[in-house]
C-alpha cells in the first residue's frame, strides 16, 4: 500500500514524507498479520477513529482479556497482589462483600504474639544469689520474685533450679514446719508489675498462667493487689497430684474501681502465691474486695511438714481470655534482654555469678588518693554510672574486698576502714553515684564493691 505525495512539496519534505510512508506501510503490514494481506484497519483509521476502538476485542489480534495485569470486570481472575481501597470505601456489591468477608476471616486468624507483663517469668535471671538458707521476709529469691513472711514460725530454704531442658524454676523447701496457723500469718511468694506497665493492663481481661509443683495437694490461692493494697482479687486453683508439675491457667479482669493506683514508677500491681495464710487475711474468690487479702479460707498449708516443697516456673500474665490462651504465642526474651530489664531494679559491681559479700576484687570500684585529702580540705571523688537507669534512687550497700559489709579495702588488701573514715556513696541518683573518701594517708588506693537496690 502506498501514499501519494503532492508535487509542490519541497525535496527535503519529500524525503521526510517518504519516511513517513515507509513507517505507515510497515504498520499496516503488521496490522494485516501476514505480508501481502489487506490490513483490517489502516493507520489513518486508527488515528482518526481511535475512540471507536476502546474495546481490545475490536482491534485485530487482540482479545477482551489479553492484558492479565488488569482486573476484568467479570471477576474471572484471582488477584496476585494487594488491592487498595479508598479510606471511606463502603462495600455493597456482591463480589466486594465476598472479598471483604474473605479478608476479615483471614485476618481474624492471624497469629498475634503475647507480651508477658511479668518480668523474669521464665526465672532465668538471679543476680543476687541462686540459693539461700533461712530466707527472710522481703528477701528476693530471684530477680522480681520475693519471699514474704509475716509472724509465722515456718522456715524455708530458697533456691533457683534448672532441669536438663534448660527450664528454670524457683523452689521453697520447708525446713521448720508450722502446723498451727495464726490469724495474722502470711507466707507467700510475690512479684510486682511497675506502674508504667500496669497502666496497659488496667481495664483489660488477663490470663495468669504458671506451672506448679507441690507436695501438698488441694486448694491453693493466688491474689492480686493494687499499689495501695486496698483492692484485692483472689483466685483459687487445685493441686491435683503430689510432687508433679501441673500447668494452671486463670483469668482476671483488672476492672476494679476506687483504691490507690499507680501508673508511673511505683508498684502498679502485686501478685502473691499463698503458702500459708491466717484467717484475717482471707476472703472470697473471684471478686474485687476493698482491703488487703491473700487467700480464701480453703487455702492449704504448704509449711506444715518439713517434707513439703513448693516450686514455680513459666509464670506469665498476658492480655486476653483463658479460653483462647496459647502459651506458645508468648514472646520469648533472651537472657540479656531480661537481665537488662532486671537491672532497672537491682545492679551490683560483682560478676554475675558472684554472690554479694564474697571475698574478691573482681569487678570492684577502685580509686587512688594522691594527696592528704583531709589536710588539703578536699576528698577523693569517683563517679559510677549504672548500666541501666533505676526505677528510683537506689539504696546503696558497700563491701570491702574481703566481703565485710559497709567497709572499704586499702591498697587492695583485706585491711579496711569503716565509713566513719570516709563517705563511700553520696549523691546517689537513678543514673549513678559519686564516691567520696577522706583519709590522712596520701598515695593509697581505696576499693570496694557495691549493690544498688531500687526494688519494691
Amino acid at each position: 500500500m502506498s501514499y501519494n505525495i503532492p508535487n509542490d512539496v519541497a525535496t527535503d519534505e519529500v524525503v521526510f514524507a517518504e519516511d513517513i510512508n515507509n513507517i505507515k506501510n510497515s504498520i499496516d503490514a503488521l496490522k494485516g498479520g501476514i505480508a501481502g494481506d489487506a490490513p483490517s484497519k489502516t493507520v489513518e483509521d486508527l488515528v482518526t477513529l481511535n475512540t471507536l476502538y476502546s474495546d481490545h476485542g475490536n482491534l485485530s489480534g487482540l482479545t477482551d482479556d489479553d492484558h492479565t495485569q488488569y482486573m476484568p470486570t467479570i471477576g474471572g481472575r484471582t488477584f496476585s497482589n494487594k488491592i487498595l481501597y479508598d479510606t471511606n470505601k463502603t462495600f455493597s456489591d456482591d463480589k466486594e462483600l465476598v472479598a471483604k468477608k474473605y479478608v476479615d476471616d483471614t485476618t481474624s486468624n492471624v497469629v498475634k504474639q503475647l507480651k508477658n507483663y511479668i518480668l523474669n517469668g521464665d526465672m532465668k535471671v538471679a543476680q543476687e544469689w541462686t540459693s539461700k538458707a533461712t530466707i527472710a521476709t522481703t528477701d528476693y529469691i530471684i530477680d522480681n520474685f520475693r519471699f514474704n513472711k509475716t509472724t509465722s514460725g515456718v522456715v524455708f530454704t530458697a533456691s533457683q533450679e534448672t532441669d536438663s531442658s534448660g527450664t528454670y524454676n524457683i523452689k521453697l523447701d520447708c525446713t521448720t514446719a508450722d502446723a498451727s496457723v495464726d490469724a495474722n500469718d502470711d507466707v507467700s511468694i510475690n512479684f510486682f508489675v511497675e506502674g508504667y506497665e500496669y497502666a496497659t493492663l488496667k481495664g483489660e481481661t488477663c490470663v495468669l498462667s504458671f506451672d506448679i509443683y507441690a507436695t501438698k495437694t488441694g486448694t491453693s490461692c493466688v491474689s492480686f493487689r493494687n499499689n495501695g493494697l486496698d483492692r484485692t482479687y483472689i483466685l483459687e486453683f487445685t493441686i491435683n497430684a503430689s510432687n508433679t508439675w501441673e500447668t494452671k491457667t486463670l483469668e482476671v479482669a483488672f476492672d476494679q474501681t476506687g483504691g490507690t493506683e499507680n501508673y508511673t514508677n511505683g508498684s502498679g500491681l502485686r501478685c502473691d502465691f499463698a503458702l500459708l495464710v491466717g484467717s484475717t487475711r482471707q476472703n472470697t474468690a473471684n471478686t474485687w474486695h476493698t482491703g488487703s487479702y491473700v487467700s480464701t479460707s480453703n487455702q492449704i498449708n504448704h509449711g506444715d511438714n518439713t517434707a513439703n516443697e513448693f516450686k514455680l516456673r513459666n509464670v506469665s500474665l498476658t492480655i486476653g481470655n483463658a479460653a483462647n490462651f496459647d502459651r506458645d504465642l508468648i514472646i520469648k526474651e533472651n537472657f540479656l534482654e531480661t537481665l537488662q530489664k532486671c537491672q532497672r531494679y537491682y545492679e551490683k559491681s560483682y560478676n554475675y555469678n558472684t554472690t554479694p559479700g564474697t571475698a574478691t576484687q573482681l569487678g570492684g570500684q577502685t580509686f587512688k588518693i594522691g594527696v592528704n585529702s583531709t589536710t588539703n580540705g578536699d576528698a577523693c571523688r569517683g563517679l559510677t554510672i549504672f548500666k541501666v537507669i533505676k526505677r528510683t534512687t537506689p539504696n546503696m550497700t558497700t563491701y570491702d574486698f574481703a566481703g565485710t559489709l559497709s567497709q572499704v579495702s586499702i591498697n587492695g588488701s583485706a585491711s579496711n576502714e569503716a565509713p566513719a573514715a570516709g563517705n563511700i556513696t553520696t549523691l546517689e541518683t537513678d543514673r549513678g553515684f559519686e564516691s567520696n573518701f577522706n583519709t590522712t594517708t596520701a598515695g593509697i588506693k581505696v576499693g570496694f564493691h557495691w549493690e544498688a537496690d531500687s526494688r519494691f
